[in-house]
């Protein structure tokens, strides 16, 4: 008997129902959420992908760690957050209305600005392969914008800012530091 029931136990979370799958992915941490939930079984990477679970994709708790500094400024390590974003991207896109990350890039940027015109909050800081070319294109495409960050983005000038001022009537805070 007791068998029985660990054999079932298993089988009946592939089972749960995507709405049931979405309840419970909806109170995860951003953290547990990444951290293998779309790794448990197909319909877990299915309900994994829905955009309602993503509107808010917030790493920046994740960088407040001193000890993993050093890692972050690696050329790999972009390439991962990036990869992260794009996929976030993808699979919200219209949704998405918060990003708040550490160490993308314009390419990943550039993708944001396609794909994510409900984008409100933006904080990209500490982004040194930032540049006024993913900035403009987020200034053109993601007018709801009331909040950016793009403190020590060393690369973005006043050339980019005039055209989020321009094109973003929302915004409220702008936060541009460029001391270390």
């Amino acid at each position: 008997m007791e068998n029985e029931v660990e054999e079932g136990s298993d089988s009946e979370w592939s089972e749960l129902t995507r709405e049931c799958l979405i309840n419970i992915l909806s109170r995860l941490t951003v953290d547990d959420l990444w951290r293998g939930t779309m790794l448990v079984c197909k319909s877990w990477f299915s309900a994994f992908k829905e955009p309602s679970l993503h509107s808010v994709f917030n790493l920046d708790p994740l960088f407040d760690s001193p000890r993993e500094l050093p890692r972050w400024w690696s050329p790999e390590f972009e390439a991962k957050i990036d990869s992260m974003l794009r996929s976030v991207v993808q699979w919200t896109h219209i949704f998405l209305t918060q990003i708040r990350i550490r160490h993308c890039s314009d390419r990943s940027l550039a993708l944001v600005a396609e794909r994510c015109p409900n984008l409100e909050v933006l904080s990209i800081r500490s982004c040194p392969h930032v540049t006024d070319d993913s900035i403009s294109r987020i200034a053109v495409n993601c007018p709801k914008l009331r909040e950016l960050d793009i403190s020590y983005c060393y690369d973005v000038t006043h050339k980019s800012l005039a055209l989020i001022g321009r094109n973003c009537p929302n915004l409220k805070v702008l936060k541009r530091n460029l001391m270390n």
